[in-house]
């Protein structure tokens, strides 16, 4: 059975924006440690047209959260009650997908 990972630790803090291209957060995998997201806030600088935006996040290859973005200012993703994780030696990927000519917002904050 697998321990829940700690959560003593500092968190980090990573923060990017771009316009027209996809911003992503990639935390690589590290033996032996498991990777906790606390919360996910993302934003784009104008509503998407058409097509919305979208965050997705993966543990290992496995999509784990797949939400589509709306609207400019959308709610903060908040796990610090229990943090989303995966496995140890599991790398995380967040990515707020690109929307035409639109500047995109990506803050993460895990440990």
């Amino acid at each position: 059975m697998e321990s829940l990972p700690d959560t003593t630790v500092a968190p980090v803090f990573l923060t990017d924006d771009d316009t027209g291209a996809a911003v992503t957060h990639t935390i690589a995998a590290v033996a032996d440690e498991t990777w906790v997201i606390d919360w996910i806030q993302c934003s784009y600088a104008a509503d998407p047209s058409g097509t919305p935006g979208n965050l997705t996040v993966t543990i290992d290859g496995t999509t784990v959260i797949d939400q589509d973005i709306t609207q400019t200012n959308p709610p903060m993703l908040d796990f610090s009650e229990q943090g989303v994780y995966g496995g140890a030696n599991e790398a995380v990927v967040v990515t707020l997908g690109a929307v035409a000519g639109v500047q995109g917002f990506l803050n993460v904050k895990y440990h």
